[in-house]
C-alpha cells in the first residue's frame, strides 16, 4: 500500500477570500489566482458579530483583478433581498467577470431572522408591512 495521495487532474480547490480591508483583498485575490486556486469563494451575512463585507461587492472587487479564478458564494443568504434585484446583480457580476461567478444559495439562519425582524419591525414601507405580516407567520 502507498502513502501518497494521488489526485486526479481535474481535482479543484478553491481558497476563502476573508476580505477584511481593501489592502488584503488587492494582495489576497492576485495571490491566489497566481498559486494555481480555481476559485476565490466569499461568506455571506446580513448581520453577523464581526464585520463583514457583502459578498457580491467582495467579489466585484475580486474580479477586477483577477483574470481566471472562480468567483463563488459560500452561501448567498436569498431570502434576504428582493430576488429581482440580486438576479440582476449576480447575472451583471457574471457577464462583467467573462462567465466566473459560482453561485451557492441558502436559506436563512437564526441570525438572519432576527435582522428580518429588525428590518420589518422599523420600516414604515408597504411592503415591509406585508412582509412584517409574512414574517410572523414564520417565525413567531
Amino acid at each position: 500500500m502507498s502513502n501518497q495521495l494521488v489526485l486526479k487532474s481535474d481535482v479543484r480547490c478553491g481558497f476563502v477570500l476573508p476580505g477584511s480591508s481593501r489592502e488584503e483583498v488587492l494582495d489576497l485575490a492576485p495571490r491566489i489566482e497566481a498559486a494555481g486556486f480555481n476559485s476565490i469563494w466569499v461568506g455571506d451575512h446580513i448581520s453577523f458579530h464581526a464585520p463583514i463585507t457583502e459578498s457580491l461587492t467582495l467579489l466585484s472587487f475580486a474580479a477586477a483583478i483577477t483574470e481566471r479564478v472562480r468567483l463563488a458564494t459560500s452561501v448567498y443568504l436569498l431570502p434576504l433581498r428582493h430576488p429581482v434585484t440580486s438576479a440582476k446583480v449576480i447575472a451583471s457580476l457574471d457577464m462583467l467577470s467573462g462567465g466566473r461567478v459560482v453561485l451557492g444559495v441558502g436559506g436563512a439562519g437564526s441570525g438572519a431572522k432576527t435582522a428580518l425582524r429588525t428590518t420589518a419591525a422599523t420600516s414604515t414601507s408597504a411592503q415591509s408591512r406585508s412582509s412584517r405580516s409574512r414574517l410572523k407567520r414564520v417565525a413567531p
